[in-house]
């Protein structure tokens, strides 16, 4: 039980640590990479009841760097 115990106890880290990616090197946003932005306007993401009890649609706006050249490591 005590070794269970333990082993729950350090998992959280353990996958922290894993999950990192290794070619991160922590200056990828420091500069400017792009001069475009791409966005998406108006997103529904949901939907609530205001203080009238009236449904309204949740919406966002989504911004991205454009012509991002990145690769995906995963």
């Amino acid at each position: 039980m005590k070794n269970l115990f333990c082993a729950l106890l350090f998992l959280p880290g353990i996958l922290s640590v894993a999950a990192q990616i290794p070619s991160c090197d922590g200056n990828r946003y420091k500069n400017l990479f792009s001069k475009t932005v791409d966005s998406i306007i108006n997103v529904q993401y949901g939907q609530n009841y205001t203080m009238n009890n009236v449904l309204q649609n949740l919406k966002m706006d989504i911004y991205q760097p454009g012509a991002d050249t990145a690769l995906k490591d995963h």
